[in-house]
């Protein structure tokens, strides 16, 4: 589930919600930004950090950045975990 789908559906759940949920994602993301330490993906080239104390994957890739410096830090889906997610495929 693409980040803004996620946020769509938490305005619904009201606005504590949201906000609990957007704040725990938003912080995972500028920690991976900083330190990207999540594990390999289940889809090929991509990597995995789940959000604490919430039940989101995050799935990122690292591509090389045009300067020649660090990585840049590229969110492919924001995945709730109960979610099917069949081998080498996004959900």
């Amino acid at each position: 589930m693409y980040r803004r789908e996620v946020l769509d559906y938490l305005e619904k759940q009201g606005e504590p919600a949201l906000r609990r949920v957007r704040g725990d994602i938003e912080r995972a993301i500028e920690v991976l930004s900083q330190r990207p330490i999540g594990r390999p993906g289940r889809v090929s080239g991509t990597y995995e950090k789940l959000v604490i104390g919430q039940p989101y994957l995050i799935v990122y890739s690292l591509l090389p950045s045009d300067d020649g410096g660090e990585d840049d830090l590229v969110i492919m889906r924001i995945v709730h975990t109960s979610r099917d997610w069949p081998p080498g495929r996004w959900p």
